[in-house]
């Protein structure tokens, strides 16, 4: 693992210098220079990272120690989703009226205390409503408030002609930092 982990730093170091270098790089690093899209890249890569490690530490939990059936887990966990794309479809006013900092903040706030609710109350007893349930709501309304306000807050200052790079730099950001919360469990 370790020898992976410098091979990857090397190879970055590589790819940022060539990047700098190369006349139409894969990622144009002016962009980084782009205060919001700088902020809100960090920020969805830690994101990403704790969404990962929620989203597979619970499925996990529910499998292997309340053994649930992949099935009944995921019917346990559809509430939550559909709750997660309410939220979604409804955050943009939201997001438009407060601004897409406070809304991201909340939204992390929510993914975070949701997570530290399910390590607090998590144990051996299987308990939906009084475990699951709580931190299912506060985690998917975090997402749901998070993820469409990142996504804007990164593309908000970026020149037009960088519209596509700077989007999918902030989605294969948000992936790398999934890999490393899924790593991470």
């Amino acid at each position: 693992t370790l020898a992976s982990m410098a091979a990857g730093a090397v190879l970055l170091v590589f790819f940022v210098r060539r990047s700098a270098r190369h006349p139409s790089p894969v990622i144009p690093l002016p962009l980084l220079r782009i205060r919001s899209f700088a902020v809100a890249n960090v920020t969805i890569l830690l994101y990403g990272v704790c969404f990962a490690a929620a989203v597979l530490s619970v499925s996990l939990w529910c499998q292997r120690v309340w053994h649930w059936s992949p099935l009944v887990t995921g019917l346990a966990l559809t509430p939550g989703n559909v709750l997660l794309l309410t939220v979604s479809w409804t955050g943009g006013p939201v997001t438009r009226r407060l601004g897409a900092a406070p809304v991201t903040a909340l939204g992390c706030a929510l993914l975070a205390a949701g997570g530290a609710w399910w390590a607090a109350t998590a144990g051996l007893t299987v308990g939906y409503a009084a475990v699951l349930l709580p931190g299912l709501v506060a985690t998917r309304i975090g997402i749901g408030l998070a993820l469409p306000a990142l996504v804007g807050l990164a593309a908000a200052d970026l020149p037009p002609a960088e519209l596509a790079s700077g989007s999918a730099v902030n989605a294969m950001i948000r992936q790398v930092g999934t890999a490393f919360g899924f790593s991470a469990v």
